[in-house]
C-alpha cells in the first residue's frame, strides 16, 4: 500500500476497525523516549510477505524477532500506530491479512487495550519501516484469555509492518472548511497555525505527506485532496516545478499533525515571479494538514538489511 492511500481510512473520519482482538489487562512495555528519528510515515509493501513458521514445538512464551530493521520513529506506549500484518496458525493454516481485499491497515493506540496482548507486547520498540515476526502463544492471543482449549496449534504467527506513527491529534481529522478572508489580499505570504501539531518539525529534504484544500481569495474553490481521496507527497526545499514557492516557504517548521492556513500572493505561486496578468483576486488560500514526514537521510544506503521473510 502506497503512502498516499495509507491513511485514507483514518483521515476520512471512518471509525477504526479493531481487526485484532482487544486485550484486557496488558503489560505493554514502554520503550523509553525512542530513538529521536524523525520519520513517521513510510510506504508499506505492495504485497503481503511470507510467514516463516517456527520449527519444533511452539514456544510457550511470546517470541519477537525483527526481520527488517526500520529507520523511523520508535513505537512506544501511547502512540497511535498504523500496521500491516499477515497471520497464520502455527500449523500453517491462514488466518487473516490486512493486504486482503477485505482488510486494510490496523490502526490502534499502544497501551489502550485496543489490540491483543501479543500485539501490545510485541510492537513497542519497533521502528517505522520495520518488519517484525511475532509468535503468539494461546494465552497471549486474545483479551478473553486462552484461545479455545489452549492447544499448541492455536499459537499464532504474525508478520507485522509498522508503516506509521501518528500524533493523536490526527485521529478522526475532518476536512477543513476554508473561509475567504474579509481583509484585502496581502502583498506578502501569510502563515497561520489553526491546529497545533505534536510531531517532528518539517525541514528541507524531508518528504512531506499532506492533505489540503485551496480556494481563490474571492471564495471560489479550485483544489481539494480530500475529495480526490488522495494525499500528496513532495520534497520540501527541492524547488520542484509543481510546488509553488509559497508552499516551500510556508510549510517549513510545520509539525506533523499541524494544520496551517497559507495565503499565497500571485508572485509566490510560480517560480520566476507573478503572472503579468495576475490580479489581487488571484491570491490563493490553502488549509494544509501535515500527515507525516519521511526523512530520506535516515534510511540506510540500499534500504537497510533485506527482510528474511
Amino acid at each position: 500500500m502506497g503512502r498516499r492511500q495509507l491513511l485514507e481510512i483514518l483521515l476520512l473520519g471512518v471509525a477504526v476497525a479493531v481487526l485484532v482482538a482487544g486485550c484486557s489487562e496488558t503489560s505493554g512495555e514502554e520503550s523509553g523516549e525512542g530513538s529521536g528519528n524523525r520519520t513517521t510515515l513510510v510506504a508499506g509493501a505492495e504485497t503481503e510477505p511470507k510467514v516463516p513458521l517456527p520449527k519444533g514445538k511452539p514456544p510457550r512464551d511470546l517470541l519477537i524477532e525483527d526481520l527488517h530493521q526500520g529507520y523511523g520513529q520508535e513505537a512506544r506506549k501511547g502512540d497511535l500506530v498504523v500496521t500491516e500484518f499477515v497471520t497464520k496458525f502455527v500449523t500453517g493454516e491462514f488466518l487473516e491479512s490486512s493486504w486482503s481485499k477485505e482488510g486494510g491497515p490496523f490502526i490502534f493506540t499502544l497501551g489502550k487495550e485496543e489490540a491483543s496482548p501479543g500485539f501490545e507486547k510485541g510492537i513497542p520498540g519497533m521502528k517505522v519501516g520495520g518488519r517484525r515476526l511475532l509468535v503468539v502463544p494461546p494465552d497471549e492471543g486474545s483479551r478473553f484469555g486462552t484461545v479455545g482449549e489452549g492447544k499448541p496449534k492455536d499459537t499464532l504467527v504474525y508478520v507485522v509492518e509498522l508503516v506509521a506513527i501518528l500524533p493523536p491529534e490526527l485521529k478522526d481529522r475532518k476536512e477543513p472548511k476554508v473561509v475567504p478572508p474579509a481583509d484585502p489580499p496581502p502583498e506578502e505570504l501569510e502563515v497561520k497555525e489553526i491546529i497545533e501539531g505534536t510531531g517532528p518539525v518539517a525541514e528541507d529534504g524531508d518528504v512531506l505527506t499532506v492533505q489540503y484544500v485551496g480556494i481563490y481569495y474571492d471564495g471560489r474553490p479550485f483544489t481539494n485532496s480530500w475529495k480526490r481521496k488522495q494525499q500528496f507527497d513532495f520534497e520540501l526545499g527541492a524547488e520542484e516545478a509543481m510546488i509553488n514557492p509559497g508552499w516551500e516557504e510556508g510549510l517549513k517548521g510545520m509539525r506533523v499533525g499541524e494544520r496551517r492556513e497559507l495565503i499565497v500572493p500571485p508572485e509566490l505561486q510560480q517560480r520566476g515571479g507573478a503572472n503579468p496578468d495576475a490580479k489581487p483576486s488571484d491570491t490563493l488560500v490553502y488549509v494544509i494538514d501535515l500527515l507525516g514526514i519521511t526523512d530520506p537521510s535516515e534510511k540506510p544506503p540500499g534500504g537497510g538489511e533485506e527482510p528474511s521473510a
